[in-house]
């Protein structure tokens, strides 16, 4: 007696232990590609804090050198040196815009600058804050009267600790009388 079993058909599909190592495979790739679009995220906004605030600070001291360099003179007795927050008033020959004064709307705000008896205009955006701005004058008599302008600026951040960024710069600009 001679019995046939019947001819079996390869099975097709994949084994369990081939299923778990594409399965883990998968997860490695979904968590680098998470991680690496996290880390993306993180750097742009580093990027964009560090950007606000040399934006600023170029506009404020650009504004300020032009207009001390423009000035007729600085109203020592009237002006805040050496302390924070220092205050600016620099004497201009446009009747206009005399006086032209420099400070901050609060402690710890927005630079600002009044020219004559014009509204004060807000140089800094809200996305900023200076923390320090002091003024020294330093000059012999009888010469052009130089300014040095030291200002911290800090990105506004709220919660987000990692996008934490604050620059002090300093500059020394002298008045063309």
């Amino acid at each position: 007696m001679n019995l046939k079993l019947p001819a079996t058909k390869p099975q097709s599909g994949f084994t369990l232990l081939e299923t778990v190592i594409a399965i883990g495979l998968l997860l490695i790739v979904i968590v680098s590609l998470t991680t690496f679009t996290f880390s993306i995220l993180d750097i742009r906004t580093k990027l964009t804090s560090v950007s606000e605030v040399q934006g600023n600070m170029r506009l404020g001291f650009d504004v300020m050198s032009q207009k001390i360099r423009s000035a007729s003179g600085v109203d020592i007795p009237v002006s805040t040196f050496t302390t924070d927050p220092g205050v600016l008033v620099l004497t201009m020959s446009d009747p206009v815009k005399n006086p032209t004064t420099f400070r901050l709307t609060t402690d710890n705000g927005q630079l600002q600058m009044q020219e004559g008896v014009s509204a004060p205009v807000i140089l800094t955006s809200d996305e900023v804050r200076i923390s320090q701005l002091i003024f020294t004058v330093g000059s012999p008599a009888g010469e052009q009267e130089n300014i040095r302008i030291q200002m911290t600026t800090d990105y506004v951040y709220g919660e987000n600790s990692y996008a934490a960024y604050s620059e002090t710069l300093q500059t020394s600009v002298s008045t063309r009388n």
